[in-house]
């Protein structure tokens, strides 16, 4: 059995730290679109500089409304790194649940 515990390096932890190391490295495989680290940092990189833009700021909350997808990862990964609160909301909610679930976690923003 392999012991992941010996192959733990806390200076690559974090897709930036990974995009330095090793920018080619496959972050994630989806069918035949593969994306690298150094492609992932620059995706995550570009959509907390919009959310910037869009005015968010540390402690604010905003949701996400997806499928399961690698784009809700990018969200996830966007609003941590600018210490956004990201709120993974389902798509069969009916529009009366989904205000429900905005107004009360108090959401600045629907993705």
């Amino acid at each position: 059995m392999f012991d992941w515990t010996k192959a733990y390096d806390p200076r690559r932890v974090g897709v930036s730290k990974n995009a330095e190391w090793e920018p080619a490295r496959p972050a994630f495989i989806i069918g035949d679109t593969i994306i690298s680290y150094g492609q992932l940092d620059l995706e995550i990189n570009a959509l907390a500089n919009a959310l910037l833009k869009l005015g968010m700021k540390p402690g604010d909350n905003i949701a996400a409304l997806f499928h399961n997808s690698y784009e809700i990862y990018l969200v996830w990964a966007a609003a941590a790194k600018i210490k956004v609160t990201s709120l993974a909301v389902n798509f069969k909610l009916k529009e009366s649940e989904l205000a429900y679930i905005l107004d009360d976690s108090h959401c600045k923003l629907l993705i």
